[in-house]
Order: structure tokens, then sequence, then C-alpha cells
């Protein structure tokens, strides 16, 4: 891999072990452009993250969307969200177990990537959901299972150039549902 190729992401203790990690996608593997998922890992609690933790190729094009969401799906392990654009798949979601290491559960093949993510219990059923926005689009992808999303809405933004970055909150307008929001930006004259 090359160092000066590296893309951070996301940066927290994923694996819970008091270590920081630094997640990022790497772009070159040997002399090929590919999008590699990479760890970095402090040497001891307090350091700086310097040694390489882990890595794993989700496809030949990385887009700029890390996720430490924490256990989406209640299984006791960390997940990782992260994109790429290939046709390998869109969506990756990588878990942290210490016996095997970082490893893929899920991955969607739904055509878009997303840029940016939110997540919450949108639906009030108790399970983690996520909401992603890309080129005008706005997917819903619900938690139905162990490691297990489903796309479950789509919608579209009413201009070309909608928002890719989502925010999450809580229950901004008090209906007793929580909300996400999706800017766009209407152009010149708009």
């Amino acid at each position: 891999m090359h160092s000066g190729h590296f893309k951070p992401g996301a940066f927290g203790d994923w694996n819970g072990d008091g270590r920081l990690e630094l997640v990022g996608h790497n772009e070159i593997w040997g002399d090929t452009l590919g999008c590699v998922v990479t760890a970095l890992r402090s040497p001891r609690p307090g350091a700086l993250p310097t040694e390489l933790a882990w890595y794993y190729r989700i496809g030949t094009r990385p887009w700029h969307a890390i996720h430490l969401p924490g256990d989406l799906d209640g299984d006791g392990l960390s997940d990782l969200l992260t994109s790429s654009s290939c046709s390998t798949g869109t969506q990756l979601m990588l878990e942290y177990d210490a016996v095997v290491g970082a490893r893929p559960v899920w991955s969607s093949d739904f055509w878009f990537a997303n840029y940016g993510l939110g997540f919450g219990d949108f639906n009030l059923n108790g399970r983690m959901n996520f909401v992603g926005a890309v080129h005008s689009r706005v997917n819903v992808f619900e938690n139905t299972g162990d490691n297990q999303y489903e796309l479950v809405y789509v919608d579209t933004l009413p201009v070309v150039n909608g928002g890719a970055d989502v925010f999450t909150g809580d229950d901004v307008t008090r209906n007793g549902k929580p909300e996400f929001f999706v800017p766009f930006f209407r152009g010149y004259g708009g």
C-alpha cells in the first residue's frame, strides 16, 4: 500500500480495546488503482494511530463515506459502513470480531452508493436504520435483523444537484418520531 494515498474517514476506538483506530480508504494497491478500507491503530492507549491494523479491498473506486456508528444491529460487535463506486456493490458493512478481525457482513447491490449517511431508529422498532443521499436521491435502509438491511424507501429531491449530506436529530418536530435532514441547493435563480 502507498501511505501517501490514504484518505481518513473515521476515527475512534472501533474494536473496544482502548486503542484508537483511524479508518479510511487507500486508493493504491501495488500498481493498481483500487479501493481498500484500511485501519491504522495506535500501538498503545493514548498514542496516535501509526500501525496497520487491518485492510479489506472493496472495489475499484472509493467514495468518501466511512462511518463507525457503533453496534447497529445489537449483536455486540462494532459496525463500519462504507461505500464504493464499482460493480461489486455500493454499500458495504464490516464488523469487528476479536477472533476473526474485520470481516464483511452485508453489502448492497443498489446502484447508487451514498455519499453521506445518517443513523437512527426512524420507525421506532428498537433497531437502528440508516439513510443515505446521493445525486438528488434519498435512500432509507431498514434493519431487518442481524447484519441484514433492506432498502425500504427511495425519494428524489426536486433538483439535480441535491445534497449528499444527511443530518439526523432527535424528535425535532415533537411528533414522537426522529427526523433526518438532507440539504439541497436549487441553483441560480431557483
